[in-house]
């Protein structure tokens, strides 16, 4: 729930993760928990916690289709001009967006 902010105890014991090295953690879906339309601009400090955190080599990506339950209609498009917003170095996007999810599922 975003209105309860980073330190709410969930988040704080997801980022705790990060540390142990064994995780990985998918930073798309904003619109099903967000409050706001796109862009869900109250989830944006939770991806920047997140890759922090983990930092882009334990983030992926995911284009959650087929948008099953989406509050609202999803474009592809919008989709990938707001990763480039929320992760604008190009280096990487190509971690969270090739790397990344190539070591995890072994390709």
């Amino acid at each position: 729930m975003p209105e309860q902010g980073l330190n709410q105890p969930g988040f704080q014991a997801l980022l705790s993760l990060a540390q142990t090295g064994r995780c990985f953690v998918k930073l798309s879906g904003q619109a099903k928990f967000s409050r706001q339309s796109y862009p869900w601009g109250d989830t944006w400090p939770y991806v920047q916690a997140l890759l922090q955190a983990f930092t882009p080599d334990a983030c992926i990506w995911d284009s959650d289709w087929p948008f099953l339950r989406a509050p609202e209609r999803m474009d592809y498009g919008l989709l990938l001009q707001l990763l480039e917003e929320l992760i604008p170095d190009a280096g990487d996007r190509h971690r969270v967006l090739w790397q990344t999810p190539r070591q995890l599922l072994g390709f």
